[in-house]
């Protein structure tokens, strides 16, 4: 009675319709840019280019934006996974910022996104840009995934 108990509770989690799944943040590359929503009407005013590096072996980045007028901590999970039958790719995608508080000893905020996409036939990831909101939705953080 327990080992089918067993069985059926691993059936239901994983089920016959699993997708085989796969991480793709080692696949790709990543670029930020940070990008006001409020500017004096000039075309990229107040746009910084940023760049980022690792921490440890987390799936964490460290953000600088312009010559460290920006920092965040960008928490980033791409995973993809394919099966035979309908929908045949899901693509799963976490894109979390914590940007630092107001002073060294204020609260960090937090902002985050999370989404899981469903297409019909297998297919790769080519390119995809996502902004996530950051400074009370002043600005926003632009990262573009490329394989």
């Amino acid at each position: 009675m327990q080992f089918k108990l067993i069985f059926l509770i691993l059936w239901i989690i994983c089920g016959p319709q699993t997708f085989a799944s796969e991480f793709v943040e080692n696949n790709v590359s990543f670029n930020f840019t940070y990008i006001p929503h409020e500017g004096d009407g000039l075309p990229n005013a107040g746009v910084l280019e940023c760049t980022h590096e690792r921490i440890r072996d987390l799936p964490d980045w460290k953000v600088v934006c312009g010559k460290n007028e920006k920092t965040y901590t960008a928490h980033i999970i791409l995973r993809q996974a394919q099966k035979s039958s309908e929908p045949q790719t899901m693509l799963e995608i976490m894109y979390w910022i914590t940007e630092p508080g107001d002073t060294p000893t204020s609260v960090r905020k937090y902002h985050s996104v999370s989404a899981n996409i469903y297409l019909r036939e297998k297919t790769d990831l080519f390119r995809m840009v996502l902004y996530q909101g950051v400074e009370n939705d002043q600005s926003s953080l632009r990262l573009e995934v490329k394989r």
